[in-house]
């Protein structure tokens, strides 16, 4: 039986996706007060990479205050920035 070309590797750009499999995120404003990932985001996106598709959006994200579309919203401005290292080695490490 010929293998389904949903499960087989793909180019975008200079990187690989393990499969064609993809899983577009919802915006749960589950950050906390100042827009950085909370134990609740870091779940909810763990439980996703950990489900083996080759390729995952992350929610919108707001670049000011001003423009946040609901509060609680993942924000990414410079206080954000370790923050959100933080949260990309880690789902780097669930599913690596």
């Amino acid at each position: 039986m010929e293998k389904s070309p949903l499960f087989t590797p793909i180019t975008i750009g200079k990187k690989e996706a393990t499969n064609r499999l993809v899983i577009n995120a919802m915006e749960c404003c589950d950050s906390d007060e100042l827009g950085n990932p909370s134990p609740r985001t870091y779940r909810r996106y763990a439980r996703l990479f950990e489900g083996g598709a080759g390729v995952i959006f992350l929610e919108a994200i707001t670049v000011s205050y001003e423009s946040r579309a609901r509060l609680n919203q993942l924000s990414i401005m410079p206080h954000n920035a370790k923050a959100l290292e933080k949260f990309v080695a880690e789902m780097k490490r669930v599913n690596p």
